[in-house]
């Protein structure tokens, strides 16, 4: 098994500085919410060949048709707070 380096931890200013990494993370999101799955509390690190892993993705909510999420520990955002924690504007 290959080591992730998690050296280079990335910031959301690098990710709104890298558009294929916001792409991909668009297409994450788009994905989850095909799914019903509201994708939070990951970590993102650049790898030495530029690349970038994704660990500690241990905690997801479920979307509302509202566009709310219940999380499994009885929270819940609305539409709009839903929107703002997500590390990339889907809508954009």
């Amino acid at each position: 098994m290959l080591r992730i380096d998690v050296s280079r931890l990335l910031s959301q200013d690098d990710i709104d500085s890298d558009i294929k990494l916001e792409n991909d993370l668009k297409l994450l999101y788009d994905a989850a919410f095909n799914s019903g799955y509201y994708p939070i509390d990951f970590e993102l690190y650049r790898q030495p060949d530029g690349s970038v892993a994704m660990v500690d993705f241990d905690k997801f909510g479920w979307w509302r048709e509202d566009g709310a999420v219940r999380f499994p520990w009885t929270n819940e955002w609305d539409s709009k707070a839903a929107a703002y924690y997500m590390v990339v504007d889907i809508n954009g």
